[in-house]
């Protein structure tokens, strides 16, 4: 009986001890792969020296109350944009870009861009991840037919797995803008 004891008692205490060791510190390559909190997208499109700003917010995340609508996005038929995408958090009337992670992390993650209307408007990516792939916070837009349609756009977080395609990962935020080209 004391011989069961003793092992009972050994045994408990490596159970205690080693589920006591554990890393407290933040661990930054286990943060490095979080799905960002997103809550805010805004785009600034820039042509011929005027500004267009369109954005989509939902204060309080999933859940609660519904997110403001997004903005109608304007676009001259045959016209160029210069269009900057900026994905941010709100919260407390606190505005936090998330930007910066996202192009630390550029080989992660991938802006799609999606149109309710095929061969409506031409979209190229101005910026690259360090691989040589479209990341899709820089990019020119041309209209190409008149149309109102629906512009999806969606941030992918694809850590270790990017190709350059939106079908793989998971989606950060996806935002669908109303688009009126004329």
């Amino acid at each position: 009986m004391k011989k069961q004891f003793l092992t009972f008692s050994i045994l408990f205490g490596f159970i205690a001890i080693f589920s006591a060791c554990h890393d407290d510190h933040d661990d930054d390559d286990h943060k490095h792969n979080e799905e960002e909190m997103i809550n805010q997208v805004q785009l600034n499109l820039n042509s011929d020296g005027s500004t267009q700003i369109v954005k989509w917010v939902d204060e309080d995340g999933d859940g609660g109350n519904n997110p403001i609508l997004p903005d109608t996005l304007y676009l001259n038929l045959d016209s160029s944009y210069s269009v900057l995408l900026e994905f941010s958090h709100v919260h407390d009337g606190e505005t936090e870009s998330i930007n910066p992670e996202i192009k630390d992390e550029s080989n992660d993650h991938l802006v799609c861009f999606t149109n309710s209307v095929g061969g409506a408007i031409q979209i190229m990516i101005d910026d690259q991840d360090g691989n040589g792939l479209s990341l899709g916070l820089q990019s020119t837009w041309k209209g190409i037919k008149s149309t109102t349609s629906m512009m999806k756009i969606a941030l992918k977080h694809q850590p270790g797995i990017k190709n350059g395609q939106c079908d793989l990962g998971e989606t950060d935020v996806e935002v669908e803008f109303p688009i009126v080209i004329k």
